[in-house]
């Protein structure tokens, strides 16, 4: 894109009168990268806001009406081609970086990016849509560009919400992303291009794609994290190592390893397994004391001798193997039979 951004801005300002340019600058930040509201333009002048809309909307009709003697006409074209190529819709802060990328300008970010704006919106071959709760901010060609990228974004999050285990356990969000975007006829990059633009979906700290709805992807609270953390690692750890792991990847905010131990406590998916270790449910970890531990494998394996029985039950729970010994001793719950193996005694 063999445009400069400054020249065309300063082409179409230079074309209009000082107080028409001086409203544009101001309520755009063309100039130091701060828009001004029409209330505070309006101060400025000693005007109403509506006065100062007046002004916006007839220097940008001024500006369109001699589009193919400014430049504006050749930006526009770029734009509407640029914009097909993507599918219609682009992110706010990715079609400022195309432009940019495109330009190659080096310049102020923010004054660069609302004069882009500025051109985008001077243009009239797209519109804003601001960011709401489903969408970042974004720019589009026609309505026809929201309602298919929503049938794509639709057909991918029914998609993954039914098979939430398969694309966390086994990585499958690509999958399923190349299926929907088969389904609506759609190249990859147009694809890839919508998700972004979508706040539906999101990669948490491991660079696992899913829904910003799951736990999983989008941790908000320390269980959300300890419990990320710990299925990443697919083993028990202790609270003070999970709230390390945790500050290693919620870097906006610091977590206290006693917050962490709190919560473990208080969540049922987590259990303990260990002093201070915890572990996930999920894991198969068996619940218990030492003594309750030992009862429950020797009903599953029958008598054992004590060197099996602790092996088996260190392979379930992280005990002190003099622990389970000392437990073997309690001869109200445990018998010592004559080929050396050890059973459960009767009440």
């Amino acid at each position: 894109m063999k445009v400069v951004v400054d020249k065309l801005v300063s082409a179409f300002l230079s074309g209009l009168p000082k107080r028409q340019q001086e409203v544009l600058e101001g309520r755009y930040g063309l100039k130091n990268g701060r828009e001004m509201t029409l209330a505070a333009l309006g101060e400025r002048y000693h005007v109403t806001r509506e006065r100062i809309r007046q002004i916006q909307n007839l220097s940008l009709n001024d500006i369109r009406s001699k589009m193919k003697e400014n430049g504006l006409a050749v930006f526009a074209d770029l734009i509407s081609s640029h914009m097909a190529s993507v599918g219609g819709l682009r992110r706010d802060d990715m079609i400022i970086e195309d432009v940019r990328h495109l330009t190659e300008d080096r310049g102020d970010k923010n004054t660069f990016g609302n004069r882009v704006r500025f051109l985008l919106e001077a243009s009239d071959k797209v519109e804003y849509h601001p960011a709401d709760k489903e969408f970042f901010s974004f720019w589009y060609g026609n309505e026809g560009d929201i309602s298919r990228a929503n049938k794509f974004i639709d057909v991918l999050e029914e998609s993954l919400e039914a098979k939430k285990e398969i694309v966390l356990a086994e990585k499958k969000f690509d999958f399923f992303f190349t299926d929907a975007a088969k389904s609506g006829a759609l190249k990859e990059a147009v694809a890839t291009n919508l998700v972004a633009v979508s706040k539906k979906f999101m990669a948490n700290s491991y660079g696992d794609m899913g829904l910003s709805a799951w736990s999983e992807i989008n941790p908000k609270t320390s269980r959300d994290y300890a419990y990320l953390v710990l299925k990443k690692e697919n083993q028990p750890l202790h609270f003070t190592s999970i709230a390390e792991r945790i500050n290693g990847v919620r870097r906006h905010k610091k977590t206290n390893f006693q917050t962490v131990h709190n919560e473990l406590i208080k969540d049922e998916r987590f259990m303990l397994v260990g002093r201070g270790v915890y572990g996930l449910k999920e894991f198969g970890i068996m619940p218990g004391t030492a003594k309750e531990v030992m009862r429950e494998i020797l009903k599953q394996n029958g008598p054992l001798k004590s060197r099996e029985l602790v092996k088996l039950v260190l392979e379930k729970r992280m005990f002190k193997e003099n622990t389970l010994l000392l437990n073997l001793q309690n001869k109200s719950f445990f018998k010592r039979g004559e080929d050396g193996k050890y059973f459960i005694k009767e009440a």
